[in-house]
Order: C-alpha cells, then structure tokens, then sequence
C-alpha cells in the first residue's frame, strides 16, 4: 500500500514540477471533447457476474497555461457504473492525466455476437444515465472464445468501435479447505507471531489466448487486515464478496499456461485469545483478459502484487505517459477504433477517439484457510500476559 501511494504521489508532484517550465504552454493530454469508450465483456458459468456495460463519453483535458494541473475528483463518487472493474478504468484514467468527464447520453451502443456462432446476435444496448449503457435483458450470450463487435453511433454522426473475444473457457480445482503447518516466530524485539512454515500453492491454467490474469482475493480477515475503523466499509459491498474491495489483486501478463497463487499464514499473537485468528475464508475471483483491454489497465485495488514484466511494460509506461504530459500516448494505447464511411473500421492511427474493449472469461472460487500450530498456542499467549 505505503510503495503504490508514495509512487502515485512522486507522479503528481513531478507532473506540478515539470508540467510548466519558463511559462510554456502545456501540451495537452488529449484534445477537448476526445471521445471516450470503455467496455467489458465478462463470460463465466458461475452466477456472480454482471451484464456488459459500455461507458460513452468525452475527456476534456484540463491543464492550462501558467496554472499546475489540478487532479479532479469529479468521478470518484461516479456510481452508475456497476462494474467496479470497469469503473476503476473509467476513474483513474480521469485522475491521473487530469481529465475532465462528459457523459454521452443520446448515443447508440451495439453489439454482435458470438460472431459465427449460432447464438449470435445483435443487441441494442439501454441508456443507464451518466453515458452508461447496459445489455439490461441479458440479451447477448457471452461465451468463452467467442467473439464480438461493438459499434458506438454518436449524435453527430460519427461512429467508434472495434472486435474483441473473450478468452478461452479454463476450469481448475481450488479445495474448500487448507490447511499449513504455523511455527511460533516472535519478531526481534519480542513481540510473539506466528507464521506459516510453507506457503500453499494454489495451482491454475490460464486459457492460452488471454492477455492478462488478474485475480482478485477477499477475505474474511479483510477488515483487521485493512485496520478499518468499526465505521467504515468496503466499497461495492452490495456487489457481493468476491467484488468488494479487499486486501489485495495479483496481476501478471500472461506468459504461461500454468500459474500459482500463494496463500500464507502470519499473525501477531500480542492480543486476547478471542481475537487470535483460527481460519480466513478466501473468495478469490479469477479473471483472464483479451488484449482489448489494452496497457492502460488500472487494478481495482491500490494494493497488489505482480510481477516485474507487469510493471515495466504496463503500469512504469501510465506514470511515463502523465509525468511527460505524452499527447500520443492515450491514442497509442487504445483500442478502440474509429468506423469509415463503407462501415469498416479505419486504420488505428486515423482514430480521433481513446478507450478499450474488452472481454474477459472468469472462474469465482472459495476456500478456506486453516492453521496448523506446531507449538502450543495457550502458552504463547499465557507468557505474553494474554
């Protein structure tokens, strides 16, 4: 958490410092009124997922001469988009490169597919408000590898979108139950703790045609972990468990076939027998994007775990891109396109619009962990005055 925080803040105090040099006119992220469409296709057999959304609208970059660039926070409270994946998007792309957001609310969204299956079809998707657009019938089947097209009409005539797929259809097992083996580690100045001696391993595939794994873990320990006062709550808790904000996303390009999620167990024992942990349920949400999500992917967390590929190729290019104030760099990162006058879709450099989309297969597993104490837990916290 204290390394994401301490890199968001390096970024926006060197955007203030390098964005105005001698009194130049700053470059401007993006044009005024740059369309803007973000969108996610979500396949899974389990039921905790939502319908597709389609986020319509336009960014306005707000930098000004002679002025620092003021990060907005106009869409931090922006609930229309059910989705918190889709939202997260949506939020920080506004944030970090000092966006300001217009809804589009009088566009019309459609999309086809599976394209060639026979369960394709097209749907016309319904105005939610804010720009936001819902298959609210649940009218288009998603399926694993199975693609589809997304045309976007605006009021003024012209007209963005692009194909996508969504990955491969992957099962593995997750158990119900874990258990490792706990030592007794007191820290150095004596504090008593406890650790697992070996991680657990839980093994999985990712489908060969995705982009990026994402796997998001939420536990019932979260809020001790978070140290949330009794007030406060996740966020999207109405979205259920696997949704929620928690402790943390694990996030990689993928490379391999197979990967690995590391459950551990650690806990201080310096409180009451009735707060020591005894198990922590785990709702993991597994999730395996096509590459229409593109590199400006924002993990719905601020505390996650990847791998160094991940950063140098994804998330070091977003800070690069809003330090140096990059004009390029959105429209490079895009994938949506914008549809010639024969219906086609033009060439990515004569897109005047930014955005993605995207689809996504997803695997909602439980499991619970437990421990297994190699040492005697009573007399731990009966010499620690506990």
């Amino acid at each position: 958490m204290k390394k994401e925080i301490q890199f968001l803040l390096l970024i926006l105090i060197s955007i203030s410092c390098a964005t105005n040099p001698g009194q130049q006119p700053i470059p401007k992220m993006v044009p005024d009124h740059t369309p803007y469409i973000a969108g996610l296709i979500e396949a899974s057999p389990d039921t905790t997922h939502h319908y597709p959304e389609i986020v319509v609208g336009y960014f306005t970059d707000i930098y000004t001469k002679g002025k620092d660039p003021d990060f907005p926070g106009v869409l931090r409270e922006y609930t229309g988009i059910y989705s918190p994946t889709l939202k997260r998007q949506v939020v920080q792309t506004s944030i970090l490169y000092g966006l300001t957001w217009e809804p589009e609310t009088k566009a019309k969204v459609t999309i086809w597919g599976p394209l060639g299956a026979p369960e394709e079809r097209k749907v016309i998707f319904t105005h939610e408000g804010n720009g936001i657009y819902g298959d609210e019938h649940y009218k288009l089947t998603r399926l694993g590898n199975g693609r589809y097209k997304l045309q976007v009409d605006l009021p003024d005539g012209r007209s963005y979108g692009n194909t996508t797929y969504i990955p491969e259809a992957v099962d593995f097992a997750v158990p119900d139950s874990i258990s490792v083996s706990v030592n007794y580690r007191p820290y150095d100045d004596g504090t008593p703790a406890e650790e697992s001696t070996e991680p657990y391993n839980i093994i999985f595939q990712n489908p060969e045609n995705s982009f990026m794994r994402v796997v998001q873990f939420n536990s019932s320990l979260d809020r001790e972990l978070l140290l949330l006062e009794p007030d406060e709550g996740f966020a999207y808790t109405d979205r259920s468990n696997y949704l929620r904000t928690g402790i943390g996303d694990n996030i990689n390009l993928v490379e391999n076939t197979q990967d690995t999620l590391i459950r551990h167990w650690a806990q201080d024992l310096d409180k009451s027998q009735d707060k020591i942990w005894m198990k922590n349920h785990y709702w993991l949400r597994f999730s395996f994007f096509s590459d229409g999500i593109s590199k400006l992917y924002f993990p719905l967390l601020k505390f996650f775990s990847s791998k160094s590929k991940w950063v140098d190729t994804i998330y070091a290019p977003q800070a690069d891109a809003a330090i140096q104030n990059d004009s390029t760099y959105l429209f490079d990162v895009s994938t949506i396109r914008k549809v010639g006058s024969d219906g086609e879709f033009l060439p990515k450099e004569e897109s005047d619009a930014i955005g993605f989309f995207s689809g996504y297969y997803s695997r909602y597993k439980q499991t619970t962990l437990y421990p297994i104490r190699n040492f005697d837990l009573d007399s731990v916290l009966t010499a620690n005055g506990q």
